[in-house]
């Protein structure tokens, strides 16, 4: 389940400091990344380091946060080997009708999910979110929309300032409540090619399934697959099947295989046939769902 660590730690960094430490930090071996929590508990005790940080921000606010390539709520503060360092900032609703949905995106309140990567949090300023805590087995998961997944619930519980717990990837699905105040945590976040490869989903807890994939940086390759159905030429199916029968993403392979179905639908049958001997579940399903449906 996910693991709430005991910091007690009264001791303050600043986030040079921090970065240094994490720079020789070994974040595949989850025991040191657990061990390092007394680490990023020192830098949340700090309470004017990101007070300076957002004046350097304002200060160029003509290149704010170039290489972030995540959300309006994250503030990403610096990254390390096989790791980075953020801020990731929780608003209450604003209670108007028109902001619901876009709130709700945004923050992902209430909307069960998973991560497919692993990362440490601490509570760092106000109140905190509170979460509930699920679990499932990725590895009895294929991955496609409806499909009953296996989920168990863990616990409810909170993230104040100074909690630190440690998230395990494509494990633990939370869904989030907003905040009695504003609020902010502080991420250190793995990154791992190989649970990069695995699918990030949305969950419906009431009928226990998955829902949808939530679209992250992996998806603008399912896209420009999709576009090839229709910008192509004598190369781009040439360039779809090595895709298809190489790349390490199930659900690009997947799509690929999708793109020359369309592109070649006098041959689908084949192009199908070939997709039923790949190794991925996920590629298979599509697969069977294709032939069944000709």
């Amino acid at each position: 389940m996910a693991i709430t660590i005991a910091c007690s730690t009264e001791k303050s960094i600043t986030l040079p400091e921090y970065m240094e430490f994490i720079a020789d930090l070994d974040v595949r071996d989850t025991d040191r990344v657990l061990a390092s929590a007394e680490q990023l508990k020192q830098l949340s005790n700090n309470s004017t380091f990101l007070t300076e940080r957002v004046n350097q921000e304002l200060a160029d606010l003509a290149n704010f946060q170039k290489a972030n390539d995540y959300s309006a709520q994250t503030l990403q503060l610096g990254r390390g080997r096989n790791c980075f360092v953020r801020a990731n900032m929780w608003f209450p609703r604003s209670g108007k009708t028109d902001d619901v949905e876009w709130e709700n995106s945004l923050f992902a309140y209430e909307l069960p999910h998973d991560h497919n990567f692993s990362f440490l949090t601490v509570g760092h300023y106000g109140p905190g979110y509170a979460t509930s805590i699920y679990e499932y087995d990725p590895e009895s998961v294929v991955g496609y929309p409806g499909e009953q997944v296996a989920i168990s619930f863990l616990e409810h519980t909170t993230l104040p300032a100074g909690k630190v717990m440690f998230y395990r990837a494509s494990k633990d699905i939370h869904s989030q409540e907003e905040p009695f105040g504003f609020s902010i945590s502080l991420n250190l976040m793995v990154n791992s090619p190989e649970l990069a490869m695995r699918n990030q989903y949305w969950f419906d807890l009431t009928n226990g399934t998955i829902k949808s994939c939530i679209q992250n940086a992996g998806s603008a390759r399912l896209m420009v697959c999709r576009m090839a159905t229709y910008l192509h030429n004598g190369q781009t199916a040439d360039l779809l099947d090595q895709i298809s029968q190489k790349y390490f993403h199930p659900a690009t392979r997947g799509m690929a295989y999708q793109a020359l179905a369309t592109i070649h639908a006098g041959d689908s049958e084949h192009i199908w046939q070939k997709a039923l001997r790949d190794t991925a579940p996920l590629v298979r399903y599509r697969a069977v769902q294709a032939l069944e449906n000709r």
